[in-house]
């Protein structure tokens, strides 16, 4: 009997594999993931550590992380229902290794044969489709068009006129050696997701706190902004990569979210709102701080890392127009050039589950390169016990944030409101002389809850 337990550091060997595949496949068409199901009907789910995917997004070759390759293989082999599955799914070839011996299944073969990398790549890159035409301009425009029309985006006419002005036809530009239509700018890729998310933001905004943080926010001179790790919207890391599948890999995902910061704000006049207390004032305890946009809104990047802009909120579980309209750019399929955004990990933390829609969420976020010396503190978060970054904006002797503090209320059930008002006020008239507008403190004007 042969023995098939020998351990191998599978997550080391994927990863090993994973780089010589992308080295190899350098400036060809294609893609590889990892942890990935292949499943069809009528036929055996296959699940592989590694799959290289074409540009049309079907299986070319799988792999599979396994000690004592030989004997899988033998295994595998003896599986009727696992050429089936291949064939259905359009899988060219399938292997199994321990990161030092390859064993290959191929359409020509139908069995498992010993080789080695190069003649697995060789294999690979026969399955890989040919680049065709460079793409015109009105192709790309009518691609984009026609996913705003099937994803019935209210956007639609806006998008449009915007791919379509007489300025855009620099808008793109194209990679013959990736196969890759992208925007030819940052500011361009900016310009198209304000097109999308669409919407006037007020230039006066709220936050509800405690006081807590209001007492630090005077004591220290420092404006704070939590990782999204740490939101109470459990989907907030996730949803809009989940719902395009544009996002990266999860090990990618967790650095980028760690260096993601975000200040969730609402237009002005919730301000005082019994509602928004209750939910979002430390039951009306706490206290709800007034902003004001400090620099003309010229689209949603502010000066340094800062983008601000109202949250798009999905129509259903299954319905969100504006993910499926991206969704179906990043699907979108021209002589085998396809379409690649290089800004979806600012924007798609703009978007968020119907659940929310009624927070009305004007969203400040922040991105942080980890190059600048910032500010930082590591916290753990008193209700879920997650503990994230958060960084320190100075807001005097100079105000670095792209907020102004205007006046702040007091909770309608704080113990002593008129006494912290004043308290806090005094605060601000010793340590605040420097801050570029007067700060007003004042109680709620709602008496009647308790």
């Amino acid at each position: 009997m042969i023995a098939m337990n020998l351990k191998i550091d599978v997550a080391s060997v994927e990863q090993v594999i994973k780089t010589k595949l992308e080295e190899g496949l350098n400036g060809k068409l294609f893609s590889v993931q990892t942890n990935v199901k292949l499943s069809a009907l009528f036929v055996k789910t296959v699940n592989a550590d590694i799959a290289v995917y074409d540009v049309d997004g079907k299986p070319v070759a799988v792999f599979e992380i396994k000690g004592f390759p030989q004997a899988w293989a033998l295994r595998l082999q003896m599986d009727p229902l696992l050429s089936r599955t291949f064939q259905v799914q359009g899988v060219r070839c399938s292997v199994i290794t321990d990161g030092d011996e390859y064993w290959m299944w191929s359409q020509e073969s139908r069995e498992y044969i010993k080789t080695d990398f190069d003649k697995v790549l060789e294999t690979i890159i026969n399955g890989l489709p040919l680049l065709g035409e460079v793409p015109t301009i009105e192709e790309i425009n009518q691609a984009i068009t026609n996913a705003a029309i099937k994803a019935k985006l209210k956007q639609r006419n806006s998008i449009k006129s915007f791919i379509e002005r007489p300025r855009a036809k620099n808008l793109f530009k194209m990679d013959a050696t990736t196969g890759k239509i992208e925007f030819s700018t940052a500011s361009a890729e900016d310009a198209f997701f304000s097109h999308l998310l669409n919407g006037q933001i007020p230039s006066k905004l709220c936050r509800f706190t405690t006081r807590h943080n209001l007492f630090l926010l005077f004591k220290d001179g420092k404006q704070n902004m939590c990782s999204i790790v740490c939101m109470n919207d459990k989907s907030e890391e996730t949803y809009a990569d989940k719902k395009t599948g544009l996002g990266p890999e999860w090990g990618e995902t967790k650095l980028e979210n760690n260096n993601c910061f975000i200040l969730s704000l609402m237009p002005q006049d919730k301000s005082d709102d019994l509602t928004m207390w209750r939910l979002y004032g430390d039951d009306a305890k706490g206290v709800c701080l007034n902003y004001e946009i400090r620099e003309k809104q010229r689209g949603r990047k502010l000066k340094g890392d800062f983008y601000i802009s109202c949250i798009n909120y999905g129509e259903s579980d299954k319905i969100h127009r504006e993910l499926d309209f991206i969704c179906g750019v990043g699907l979108m399929n021209i002589h085998h050039w396809q379409f690649q955004f290089n800004r979806w990990h600012i924007w798609k933390h703009f978007f968020k589950s119907f659940r929310f829609k009624d927070e009305k969420e004007v969203r400040l976020l922040y991105l942080s390169d980890g190059k600048n010396k910032e500010d930082k503190q590591w916290i753990e978060n008193s209700e879920s016990g997650i503990v994230s970054k958060m960084l320190l904006f100075p807001m005097i002797p100079t105000n670095t944030f792209p907020l102004t503090l205007t006046n702040v209320i007091v909770g309608p059930k704080a113990p002593e409101p008129r006494k912290i008002a004043e308290q806090f006020s005094f605060i601000v008239s010793q340590e605040w002389g420097s801050y570029a507008t007067p700060i007003l403190i004042r109680q709620s004007d709602i008496r009647e809850y308790r």
